[in-house]
């Protein structure tokens, strides 16, 4: 996991080369329940790239 990922979250799959990387991670455990047998994640995907500046 990132040093900047949030402490209960959870990276599912990174995949990265030497410049370039895309993540997707949780970012709670906890759902959102919408009923009791549907539940939501918050989740994210971080994409990292050499060619690509803020």
């Amino acid at each position: 996991m990132d040093t900047n990922t949030q402490p209960d979250g959870i990276e599912l799959i990174r995949l990265a080369d030497l410049t370039q990387s895309i993540s997707v991670r949780l970012r709670s455990t906890e759902p959102t329940l919408e009923t009791p047998a549907v539940r939501h994640y918050d989740a994210e995907a971080v994409v990292t790239s050499g060619f690509v500046s803020r």
